[in-house]
């Protein structure tokens, strides 16, 4: 394991357990500082370095004052930061009260108001609701009027109707006045990937959550830690900031584990919460709490070469971006039939979601063209 993801593996033995400090000391470690920052900063654990530095440098003397006032730093954008998105969320909230459009918060400010001592030391890049698909068009409106604008992204070209059908995420962002950017969901996974969520069922299961002092409408804890579970390995990426989050909600006495297990099992993501068990014993050197429980004692690890401890703390995969999209999914899903199905419609997906159609005006949106594209596309994949 290379100096840096040991620091990070450290760092995470310390967030979860404070008296791991006791029993290590990496005094002959040498480190490239800037590198360090820059892996921090990608797992989104600054504020947790500058949190725990007295703990670290405990651990690595070598560290110098500069590593962690580069943290210090950072640890006080991210508070102002929250502060921004606490008053924006307020004002949020509000208008959409006005338009009578339901909404619930996922991840950051859920995650930093419930799981962290201070809410800063949860870094996080834009407030993630979910709405109805109904009401897509007036929630528009609302970030419109709020100076909002749809940002370039790769779902930015498709019209409503696509958006609507496929559950694809929209995301805003608003440069005048304060930088914000808000990620609207119309399901937890949209409908080309590899797990599917009945939502309703996630919107029967609702509770309220405290941000800033004010509640706000989020899923209930076990319902949003299936999704912590889910978002974790959805990416082609790993970020420690999100295992983190899932360690620490798995780690509370009070979630039901009995529940949380007749939902995974329903969307059939064992293998996902069989994966996590094997890197956590590595990453954070121990399970949680919940994992003994009679409910959850019953999986086994599973190894991957794919998906392992060091895959995580590295970041990024080893491949392009297009083919990780295919070959994790395949590592998490079970079943030669599902694996099948998901492998046949990520090369082969519905011809009105193909982005070029939109792109170029000139590109009919025919059957000669679609496989023209998809031909191309796999060769890049394939490196011919």
């Amino acid at each position: 394991m290379k100096n840096e993801q040991l620091f990070l593996s450290q760092l995470c033995k310390i967030v979860v357990n404070e008296k791991v400090s006791a029993f290590h000391e990496f005094k002959e470690m040498t480190f490239n500082e800037p590198l360090l920052i820059k892996k921090c900063n990608y797992h989104q654990v600054l504020p947790l370095v500058y949190y725990y530095r007295e703990e670290l440098q405990k651990q690595f003397p070598v560290l110098s004052e500069d590593f962690f006032r580069q943290a210090r730093t950072y640890s006080v954008f991210n508070a102002t930061r929250v502060m921004v998105y606490e008053n924006f969320l307020a004002e949020l909230d509000k208008k959409l009260s006005e338009r009578q459009i339901e909404y619930r918060i996922l991840k950051g400010l859920v995650m930093a108001s419930e799981l962290y001592p201070a809410s800063y030391l949860r870094a996080f890049g834009d407030l993630d609701i979910i709405v109805k698909p109904e009401s897509i068009t007036r929630l528009n409106d609302v970030l419109t009027d709020l100076g909002f604008q749809l940002s370039e992204d790769l779902y930015s070209v498709f019209p409503e109707s696509i958006i609507r059908k496929y559950s694809f995420a929209r995301h805003y962002i608003r440069s005048t006045a304060t930088n914000i950017a808000v990620d609207v969901h119309l399901n937890l996974s949209g409908k080309l990937h590899a797990f599917q969520f009945d939502i309703e069922d996630f919107w029967k299961n609702s509770r309220s959550v405290k941000i800033g002092g004010r509640s706000y409408p989020t899923f209930s804890n076990e319902y949003l830690t299936v999704y912590l579970l889910y978002h974790a390995f959805k990416h082609h990426y790993f970020k420690l900031m999100w295992l983190i989050d899932f360690f620490k909600v798995m780690d509370t006495p009070t979630l039901d584990v009995g529940e949380f297990e007749r939902l995974i099992v329903e969307y059939k993501m064992e293998k996902l919460w069989r994966i996590f068990i094997r890197i956590c014993d590595e990453i954070f050197g121990q399970l949680p709490v919940s994992a003994a429980s009679p409910f959850l004692v019953k999986y086994s690890p599973i190894d991957s070469r794919h998906i392992n401890a060091g895959s995580v703390l590295r970041g990024v995969q080893p491949y392009s971006p297009s083919k990780a999209r295919i070959i994790l999914p395949m590592v998490y899903l079970s079943g030669f039939g599902r694996k099948t199905r998901f492998l046949f419609r990520q090369l082969f997906p519905p011809r009105e979601v193909i982005r070029d159609f939109y792109c170029r005006k000139d590109l009919a949106l025919n059957w000669r063209n679609y496989f023209k594209l998809r031909k191309k596309t796999i060769l890049e994949m394939m490196n011919l």
